[in-house]
């Protein structure tokens, strides 16, 4: 049995796994079969969780009222791809679904919380932002600003001298 020699990046002979900035691939399995390459995401898009071969992903867009089949994609494979250059990520395999009764009634109601989110959100940084201003008005009551003096008080007057020419010193 050999011992196994241990380095910063792990075993020898072994490299550091980095993920692309883009850690989720998303590509589009049309209806001829053929693969689109559709979305390049982090996976903070989803939450932090890696969706699972049958979930659905389904987009919300702030400015379409009414729902699209291109919204509703269902997750078929997923694949992680390592790759030498460092670039490993996450395959998911999608295709464009036909939405059921459940799922339109599912994205009414996920369309009007995201109207009502957006509309607190909205109000919250108002209030931050009333806050930190009356904030800053007790602030600059209580340290009103110094205005600078031409006088120096109890001290000897600056001597002139030349620009760039250093003080004498006195020893």
């Amino acid at each position: 049995m050999s011992s196994i020699e241990w380095t910063d990046d792990g075993p020898m002979g072994s490299e550091k796994i980095e993920f692309s900035t883009d850690g989720i691939r998303i590509a589009l399995v049309k209806e001829d079969g053929k693969l689109e390459d559709l979305q390049h995401v982090d996976l903070a898009m989803f939450g932090g969780v890696l969706p699972n071969v049958g979930d659905r992903i389904v987009t919300l867009w702030p400015d379409k009222p009414e729902f699209h089949p291109e919204d509703h994609m269902r997750v078929l494979a997923r694949y992680y791809v390592g790759e030498f250059a460092g670039d490993n990520c996450w395959w998911l395999l999608c295709a464009y679904e036909l939405p059921t009764s459940r799922d339109m009634q599912l994205y009414r109601l996920a369309k009007k919380a995201s109207v009502e989110t957006r509309k607190d959100n909205a109000a919250r940084a108002k209030h931050h932002q009333e806050n930190y201003d009356s904030l800053v008005k007790i602030r600059e009551k209580l340290t009103p600003r110094k205005t600078p003096t031409t006088k120096r008080r109890g001290r000897r007057p600056l001597a002139k001298r030349p620009p760039g020419t250093l003080p004498p010193q006195t020893d």
